[in-house]
């Protein structure tokens, strides 16, 4: 979890709460002259890597500029933010370049190749068990695995940047029925450029990626026949050249 970092005033040399300064500052908030110049520190967090600080000096009728910028931002952030979920729960489409295969170790220290599944759609899974999105996930995946028993779809989870034993306690408590591998250094996670979790692609049987979904998504609504008619489908051929009675992915 990202903390955040603690910002501290200098006024006249002189270290200083926010809210210790803001009186001093109601002066200026009324149009009133002053010589104060503001000085912003930035704390260190503990666990990241800042360069060094760069004192910059900020005459206060910048910070009203200042203010007025960060709601505009606030405003901005919050309304692509609102657009992104009512995107929630698709896949989307792959268009994309091709995933290099990989090999990793299991939970139990066995070596797993991805290549062993060519033949079959596979979904590969990123996620990292104190994601809490993940968490309730994994269960819907184990149902999935279940349903598509006849159909050949298999699930491979890939645990990001965590090491063995805290994974295989949290998964002996959450019990899935697919493998789960871990990616200790992100190299696949980075090579397949998953820039969040959860993120699942899904495969075809050549191990191609013809969806994506990059967060969480509701496995037990997946119409599963509809997405095995897809992926069996040449993915080259054009839109209007699907069938009539081709199903949607999502119902």
């Amino acid at each position: 979890m990202s903390r955040s970092l603690p910002l501290l005033l200098t006024l006249d040399g002189k270290r200083r709460s926010i809210g210790a300064v803001a009186h001093e500052m109601a002066p200026e908030s009324r149009g009133a002259q002053s010589d104060h110049t503001l000085h912003f520190d930035r704390g260190v967090n503990r666990g990241c890597a800042y360069a060094p600080p760069q004192p910059s000096r900020w005459r206060v009728s910048l910070c009203w500029r200042s203010a007025l910028a960060i709601c505009i931002t606030a405003l901005a952030v919050g309304a692509a933010s609102f657009a992104w979920a009512n995107r929630a729960g698709e896949l989307q489409p792959w268009s994309g370049v091709e995933k290099p295969a990989f090999t990793l170790s299991t939970i139990d220290s066995i070596q797993f190749n991805l290549a062993a599944l060519r033949g079959q759609p596979v979904l590969v899974h990123f996620f990292a068990t104190w994601c809490e999105p993940c968490r309730e996930e994994l269960p819907a995946l184990r149902r999935l695995v279940t349903r598509a028993a006849n159909r050949q779809v298999a699930v491979v989870a890939v645990s990001v940047a965590e090491v063995r034993l805290p994974v295989k306690r949290f998964i002996e408590q959450t019990p899935i029925n697919f493998p789960v591998l871990l990616d200790e250094d992100r190299a696949v996670a980075r090579a397949w450029e998953v820039t969040s979790l959860p993120t699942t692609f899904v495969l075809d049987a050549a191990l191609k990626p013809r969806f994506a979904i990059a967060q969480d998504y509701d496995w037990d609504r997946l119409d599963l026949d509809g997405l095995v008619e897809k992926l069996a489908a040449d993915p080259s051929r054009r839109p209007n050249q699907s069938t009539a009675n081709s199903k949607e992915i999502d119902p």
